[in-house]
């Protein structure tokens, strides 16, 4: 049975954040408490409370005011462990997962529409999966691929493109490697990077290259270090463009950086602590932030930048508290947004919390809690409409 975790998916559409989540049912009767504890550990730091106050570090602070989530329509099939991808179209397609109510592996996919506020069933998987990635590429269609095909977590190799065209998935080559919880990252030339994943309970450093002309992978050398669970970024400016980091996972603190030239990886600079299942977004500066995730010996709050420059991790603001298995989207602002994820005990959590680049700090989002009770429905889709603002 696949762990209740990676418990919302997220895509931004036209400067909206679609929040895609399952019901959380493993979320006490209690959660108020968990929050307002960690609201009160919060506020002992320099932290904005919904009365904007002076802190010793002087920062913007939120107006009440701001932007806000709201429920905008459901699922057809509650889901968690699926993916989310924003089409050219603008429509999210929603693909795969474990069932929120009987763990049961799925073949199904679906269509949201966020001018019409509403999700469609589409053409379903050949495959059912969980676990697995979905990469849009340069044609317009979705890469499926790996994902575990049972509730055992059993790893498949199989991949199949989705066509937004007629709606359908179609089977294209098969993985050299069955794998679940790896990356898939879109290289400069179209193709995309695979790498890592769990291979049947163990992490694997093997990595190949998928050629959507051919519609085949190709092996290409291994990663130094075996991970899973992890984030992987394309360079798309700087020293290092078009090169891929590939930050974690496991349990390591090690980085490495894929050339696609040489199709050969070299460590680069490691994270100021081990951390895999954390969130990571490449910002408009061209650094890395990676945040969150389980640490050395436990769950851990604290988020490290990248360097391309100096190929070295930095430590930046912390979260207001630790959390893993959340997402992290880049807003047209430049922050980034932190949704959900689970805490202490597997207690899943709808925490949000921004990243502010400029500051190097993270606050929670909105001032107050709660977030909105959409986030606690099923299967839900939560839709936050504008960006924060600041005075």
């Amino acid at each position: 049975m696949p762990k209740r975790t990676m418990t919302c998916r997220t895509a931004l559409w036209g400067g909206l954040v679609i929040a895609l989540c399952p019901l959380l049912a493993a979320c006490p009767e209690d959660a108020s408490t968990i929050f307002q504890t960690s609201a009160a550990t919060a506020t002992a730091t320099p932290t904005p409370t919904a009365t904007p106050t002076a802190t010793a570090t002087p920062t913007p602070t939120a107006t009440a005011t701001a932007s806000t989530f709201g429920s905008t329509g459901s699922l057809n099939v509650g889901r968690y462990l699926h993916t989310a991808t924003v089409l050219p179209s603008g429509k999210v397609l929603i693909a795969g997962g474990a069932s929120s109510g009987g763990f049961v592996v799925e073949a199904s996919a679906e269509l949201y529409d966020a001018a019409g506020a509403a999700s469609s069933l589409t053409g379903s998987m050949a495959t059912a999966r969980f676990g697995h990635t979905a990469t849009l590429l340069l044609t317009g269609k979705v890469l499926i691929a790996g994902g575990g095909e049972t509730t055992s977590g059993t790893p498949s190799n199989k991949a199949e493109l989705y066509d937004p065209s007629a709606g359908t998935f179609s089977s294209t080559g098969n993985l050299n490697v069955a794998r679940l919880y790896h990356s898939a990252t879109l290289l400069s030339s179209g193709k995309v990077l695979i790498a890592g994943g769990d291979t049947a309970g163990i992490a694997t450093a093997s990595a190949e290259v998928y050629d959507p002309v051919a519609g085949t992978f190709g092996n290409v050398s291994d990663m130094n270090v075996a991970r899973d669970s992890f984030v992987a970024a394309l360079f798309t400016s700087g020293p290092l463009t078009g090169k891929v980091i590939l930050a974690g996972g496991g349990s390591t603190a090690t980085a490495e950086l894929f050339d696609p030239s040489s199709n050969t990886f070299a460590l680069t600079g490691s994270m100021t602590t081990e951390r895999n299942h954390y969130v990571g977004a490449l910002l408009n500066n061209g650094m890395f932030l990676v945040a969150g995730g389980f640490g050395t010996a436990n769950f851990t709050a604290t988020a490290d930048l990248y360097d391309p420059t100096t190929e070295t991790f930095t430590v930046t603001g912390s979260m207001s508290h630790p959390h893993y298995n959340g997402t992290a989207t880049l807003l047209p602002s430049g922050q980034v947004m932190v949704i959900a994820g689970q805490t202490f005990g597997s207690f899943i959590i709808d925490l949000v919390e921004l990243y502010d680049p400029t500051t190097g700090t993270f606050r929670w989002w909105p001032p107050t809690y709660p977030v909105p009770d959409c986030a606690y429905t099923e299967p839900a889709i939560c839709l936050w409409r504008t960006e924060p603002t600041y005075e």
